[in-house]
């Protein structure tokens, strides 16, 4: 992420601390995965030039169970060290294609 959306990130971070819910009677921060952002990016610029920037939407919660079961499958695995992120694996199947050498 660059400079220029660090504050995106900052205002996303602090509304979903913001948020509460009420589970018995007390009032308790929900995951952040049971929130729905539509993330896009618009066209920012200013003397020194142009770029994009992002562009958050909250759509609402999550409706269904399906989708939250995976979502809290996938934060468990995260913070228990089963999941890591890594670079994006290169999943070409075509192994003579990626083996030959372009001719130009």
């Amino acid at each position: 992420m660059t400079s220029s959306n660090l504050g995106v990130s900052r205002k996303w971070n602090t509304l979903l601390k913001m948020k509460k819910i009420n589970i018995k009677g007390q009032m308790v921060e929900p995951p952040s995965f049971l929130y729905m952002f539509k993330l896009a990016t618009i066209n920012a610029e200013n003397d020194l030039g142009s770029w994009f920037k992002y562009k958050l939407d909250e759509v609402g919660q999550v409706s269904s169970k399906d989708i939250f079961g995976q979502a809290e499958a996938l934060s468990d695995s995260i913070n228990t060290g089963k999941v890591k992120a890594s670079e994006p694996v290169d999943t070409e199947t075509n192994t003579e294609a990626s083996n030959s050498k372009t001719p130009w």
